[in-house]
């Protein structure tokens, strides 16, 4: 396995996404924000992958994500949620888009409403050079809706 293409980049800390319901494996790398590696799953997933220690995580489904622009530039959302899109394929989609009532947010901040997607939600963090927390205080909730989001991302500046 080690001298597979797939993990031939992979280095310590790195963690591996299994999204079994389109069957494909991805590297992130937490300490650059990006997705290292990525390959179609052919055959049964191993079983010490199926149960997962922490270190994989695992989409049975896409995981509705709703992001809101913490700054005054008007295409920074949009830019976002078409890369966490590419980056995350059908393991996310995203529902909604809208300014935060604060656009002068520091930093990007990813909130796991339900306590459910932990890991996804630090891959999200990771990819934006954000951080996993709390729902900024005197923010809005997007609007009752059909695919309510699981996932809100507080977009901050760009990170350097």
């Amino acid at each position: 396995v080690k001298d597979s293409e797939f993990f031939k980049e992979a280095k310590v800390g790195d963690i591996i996404l299994f999204f079994k319901k389109a069957r494909i494996a991805a590297i992130l790398r937490p300490s650059e924000g990006k997705i290292i590696s990525s390959a179609q799953v052919v055959g049964e997933i191993p079983k010490e992958f199926r149960e997962s220690d922490g270190q994989a995580a695992y989409a049975e489904e896409s995981v509705n994500v709703a992001v809101f622009n913490g700054t005054t530039n008007a295409d920074y959302a949009k830019a976002a949620a078409a890369s966490l899109t590419d980056s995350f394929k059908s393991t996310i989609k995203i529902t909604y888009q809208d300014s935060a009532r604060n656009t002068a947010m520091k930093s990007t901040v990813v909130v796991d409403l339900g306590g459910q997607n932990e890991g996804l939600a630090k891959s999200i963090a990771a990819s934006l050079k954000g951080t996993v927390g709390d729902f900024p205080a005197g923010e809005k909730l997007p609007p009752s809706m059909k695919e309510f989001p699981e996932i809100l991302v507080f977009l901050g500046p760009a990170a350097k």
